[in-house]
């Protein structure tokens, strides 16, 4: 059986990519059934400078993009650019480049695994197991039908490290190009740091380790020249000055101080609470039990669990319901048991490649661990491959020990019972993602809002204002993403409230649409207008809604929402869009 996969083993690739393809691709524009705020704002900021050469607040292609305030970086967007040139703002081409990551995450795990060991008893396995288990991963499905930055970043992540590896598996070769080789990888990691903000922290950390884990060979590599340093480390420079020169170090300020855990201010209230409780809070035995700096100790004992945590893991994801689906975490339990041998070999066998693979977890652990929620998925998303390809040899490990103690009849056996429990796990996650998912989530994913906003643009013109609850999740996004207009005269229609404490900088009006929590009792906002509000179901005074200048725009309770229709309710008539 080995031969035959070692003979057709490309054709097993091709395979598996057409199976990587087709998962990312099959209703790429439907499932999720909305866009987040932050795709949404992803695909107006790239129309915006295809059409402008300038962003949302007036920035003439920008290095730091504002938004609504959480600062994105430009690599995604810029990449949207001439996607949207050629297939308009939509859905489907906004989540194209994320689609096309998965896919290349499959197919550059292929020569990474590769490069990594050249044992024959576990290199082939690897080669297509790891791929393979890439292209239906819940994880992986899902970001590749999101515009996740974290998954273009990695993407590019991945093809930097393949060049890196290729160039210390052929040190002794090609000596004429593989400083050239080198730098080209590193461009690639560069870039990383312009796609995600924890590969600022991640693509760091991992070029330490590389240079630990493979001193020897970069010792030679630099002993005799030591000016190569300076061609190395040119890529990393450019990027470094391009962020501080664009003011990277105030919007990532802005970004991280609602995230760090190392601001002991944050504690304060956790502190006072627990001081509380005490019959003499000055007390200094008592001081000693509740303080901010044993605070700060305890998050980081929280974090590291939350981080491990089985439920983050395998059953179900988390805290952002727009990272994961319901009911499943971001791997099949079932590749547990082959991760915990994959990380104990780590220890156990002493391996350059494996301690390069145990660094790279410590390296994309970091990021999710210095804030406050570490059970986070796109910012642990770094890790991901690694602990896909520690399953796998984990699993390649198990299944060897079971053949020579066992036998070969066991052995069948027991690969009958793991192929059909991991195919049933990929089976019931696939038919969940495309067929439930986008029902009995709909209500994390703005599923009315489409239809609201058309409806309201048609309208508006009819009223003297319109007013919409709440502008925390930034609607006002979805309003420039379906109906852009003309970007050149966005100033002249938007206005903003000063920034939060969090740094967030919503949008109180567009035109004569209103975003904000909703005072019934602030008579200005009916007196003498027509005016249309768009709130929940029920959420409106009666006395209001009798009104004849006062219209009332309900979205239907979204616990449960009919399939490919969205449904809402104007003045008690049905309609659909």
């Amino acid at each position: 059986m080995e031969h035959f996969i070692q003979k057709y083993q490309r054709w097993i690739l091709g395979l598996i990519i057409i199976l990587a393809v087709f998962v990312r691709f099959y209703q790429l524009g439907q499932v999720p059934i909305e866009l987040t705020r932050d795709e949404a704002s992803l695909g107006f900021t790239a129309f915006s400078l295809l059409e402008t050469g300038r962003e949302e607040h007036g920035t003439f292609w920008p290095v730091q993009i504002e938004s609504f305030g959480d600062w994105k970086l430009p690599l995604y967007v810029y990449t949207l650019i001439p996607f949207i040139k050629l297939f308009g703002l939509t859905m489907w081409s906004v989540r194209l480049p994320s689609a096309l990551a998965g896919v290349s995450i499959v197919v550059s795990s292929f020569y990474l695994v590769s490069l990594l060991t050249q044992d024959k008893k576990y290199r082939l396995w690897l080669k297509l197991g790891v791929p393979l288990l890439l292209a239906v991963s819940p994880w992986a499905v899902h970001f590749g039908h999101v515009a996740y930055e974290a998954h273009l970043s990695l993407a590019v992540f991945l093809w930097g490290l393949v060049g890196v590896l290729t160039v210390i598996r052929d040190f002794e070769a090609h000596q004429q190009r593989r400083l050239g080789r080198l730098i080209s990888s590193l461009c690639l990691w560069s870039l990383t740091l312009l796609g995600y903000h924890a590969y600022q922290v991640f693509v760091p950390l991992l070029v330490v380790f590389v240079g630990w884990v493979y001193w020897s060979t970069w010792r030679r590599f630099f002993g005799v020249k030591r000016r190569l340093l300076f061609g190395v480390a040119a890529p990393f420079v450019i990027v470094g000055l391009l962020l501080l020169g664009s003011g990277a170090q105030g919007a990532n300020q802005v970004k991280f101080s609602g995230l760090s855990i190392f601001s002991l201010e944050a504690y304060t209230k956790v502190v006072d609470s627990a001081r509380k409780a005490f019959s003499d809070p000055s007390n200094p035995f008592f001081v000693l039990a509740a303080n901010k700096v044993g605070a700060f100790f305890e998050q980081v004992q929280t974090n590291f669990f939350r981080l491990i945590s089985p439920e983050f893991l395998f059953l179900q994801g988390g805290a952002n319901h727009g990272h994961n689906i319901t009911g499943f975490g971001n791997f099949y339990p079932l590749i547990f048991f082959g991760l915990v041998v994959g990380i104990a070999s780590i220890i156990i066998e002493r391996k350059q490649w494996l301690y390069l693979l145990g660094s790279w977890v410590v390296a994309a652990s970091v990021a999710p661990m210095i804030t406050f929620e570490a059970n986070h998925t796109t910012r642990f998303s770094p890790g991901f491959v690694v602990l896909e390809i520690l399953s796998v040899y984990g699993w390649v490990k198990i299944i060897k020990t079971v053949r020579k103690t066992l036998g070969k009849v066991w052995l069948m056996l027991f690969l009958s019972a793991l192929t059909l429990g991991l195919s049933y796990s990929v089976y019931r996650f696939l038919i969940h993602y495309y067929f439930v998912f986008p029902v009995r989530d709909a209500q994390y994913w703005l599923w009315q809002i489409k239809p609201i906003v058309y409806f309201v643009n048609e309208v508006k013109a009819d009223y003297d204002a319109v007013y919409i609850q709440d502008e925390k999740y930034s609607p006002y996004t979805y309003f420039l993403f379906y109906e852009p207009g003309n970007p050149a005269q966005l100033s002249q229609r938007i206005e903003y409230y000063p920034a939060d404490f969090e740094g967030f900088r919503h949008v109180r009006r567009l035109d004569n649409i209103y975003f904000q929590t909703i005072n019934w009792d602030d008579q200005l906002l009916y007196a003498d207008q027509k005016v249309l509000f768009v709130v929940e179901e029920n959420k409106m005074p009666e006395h209001l809604s009798s009104r004849s200048t006062t219209k009332l725009l309900m979205t239907l309770k979204h616990e449960w929402v009919p399939k490919g229709v969205e449904v809402w309710e104007y003045q008690g008539l049905s309609l659909e869009k």
